[in-house]
Order: structure tokens, then C-alpha cells, then sequence
């Protein structure tokens, strides 16, 4: 594995720790703590992925 996909996991990781934090957060004050850690989860791992894949096209430009 090289730098470039190293970035790609780390934040696919803390995307996906930060989004079930947030769904955590909204879920206990709205009730529904499963369907808003559920969302966070798939969101923050889409988000995650999404600002790896743009460090990686940053860095290849270089």
C-alpha cells in the first residue's frame, strides 16, 4: 500500500467515525439513535472516500 491510498483509508476512517459520532448526537436527542448512527456511517464513509480520492488527485497532479 502506498502514501496515496493511505490517505484514502485514513479518511474513509475518520469520516466514518466522525459521521457515526454526529448520528449518535442527532440520534439521542431525536430518539432514533440506530437510524441516524446508520446514516452517519454511510455518509461519513462516502465523504471520507470522496476527500481521499481528491488528495490523491492533488497529489498526482504534483
Amino acid at each position: 500500500m502506498n502514501k496515496i491510498s493511505k490517505a484514502i483509508t485514513i479518511c474513509m476512517i475518520l469520516g466514518t467515525i466522525l459521521g457515526m459520532a454526529v448520528g449518535c448526537a442527532l440520534g439521542v436527542s431525536q430518539g432514533k439513535i440506530g437510524k441516524f448512527m446508520c446514516y452517519g456511517l454511510v455518509f461519513g464513509m462516502i465523504l471520507g472516500v470522496g476527500i481521499g480520492t481528491v488528495i490523491e488527485k492533488i497529489r498526482n497532479k504534483e
